[in-house]
């Protein structure tokens, strides 16, 4: 007999139950398609959202391959003698997943991702840079990966080697904990003040899927973030009017951490 909990739908079976769909039989469909040599492809990736312009900042410094995956395009340059992708992921963690999961079967398997966040504390500025330690699992997709539990976790290796290239340009940053939802307007009073209890200082739709994910695929993945909005005793959207081009330099300077960690693995 099932047990009450397992009356829930997102609870019912197992992370480890095999599944019928995989990653590697639309990724290998894909490249059929297009002609792409595998051998092309690299095994580490920028990963961050359409909102960044950051692939405006990649084509500023880097000659790049683009390969026309249907989920997404990978964009492929080199640096320093290492070959990186580069994918815009979608917005929330099913469709963020879908992306990483995607990079994971090309043959990924080291990730830095980055974009805004909502920041917890009235005390945190405004584009100030955050690495999360850990994600608070307030989603779905997360549950499909790894066994309930409170947290999901970055890969510690790639968080220190973040944390050493954002020290060595003399980056201020902070550490702590994420909340990711699904349901950015229901982030409520209640349920901040409960996450602030316990190590959450900003908020996002993504991390703890991405964290899940990695784990349950055997890959490495961290992210940095830059704070934007304040969820605070009110939602503040701390308005510039040089919003989008204090943005784009913000994210080149993540651009440049990234590739710099990425490289030095």
């Amino acid at each position: 007999m099932e047990s009450k909990k397992n009356l829930y739908p997102i609870l019912i079976g197992s992370p480890k139950d095999i599944s019928i769909t995989d990653p590697s039989i639309f990724v290998e469909y894909n490249l059929g398609r297009l002609g792409v040599d595998r051998s092309i492809l690299p095994d580490r990736y920028i990963l961050t959202f359409r909102y960044t312009d950051a692939l405006n900042v990649l084509r500023n410094n880097f000659d790049l391959t683009v390969i026309e995956l249907a989920d997404s395009p990978l964009y492929v340059f080199d640096y320093k003698g290492v070959r990186i992708g580069f994918r815009y992921m979608g917005i929330g963690a099913p469709a963020a997943g879908l992306v990483l999961e995607g990079s994971i079967a090309l043959g990924g398997k080291y990730f830095v991702f980055f974009g805004g966040v909502g920041v917890l504390l009235r005390n945190i500025r405004k584009w100030e840079f955050i690495i999360p330690s850990r994600a608070i699992r307030d989603e779905g997709t997360s549950f499909h990966y790894l066994e309930p539990s409170f947290y999901a976790y970055p890969s510690k290796m790639i968080n220190r080697v973040l944390m050493s290239v954002l020290s060595r340009y003399g980056v201020k940053y902070r550490v702590g904990g994420v909340w990711t939802t699904d349901a950015p307007y229901r982030e409520t009073f209640y349920k901040r003040d409960f996450f602030l209890k316990r190590g959450a200082i900003c908020v996002d739709m993504e991390a703890a899927a991405l964290f899940a994910i990695a784990k349950y695929r055997g890959v490495n993945i961290g992210g940095i973030f830059y704070a934007v909005d304040l969820v605070g005793d009110e939602w503040d959207l701390r308005a510039e009017e040089d919003h989008e081009v204090k943005r784009f330099n913000v994210v080149e300077r993540l651009i440049s951490y990234s590739v710099e960690a990425l490289s030095s693995l």
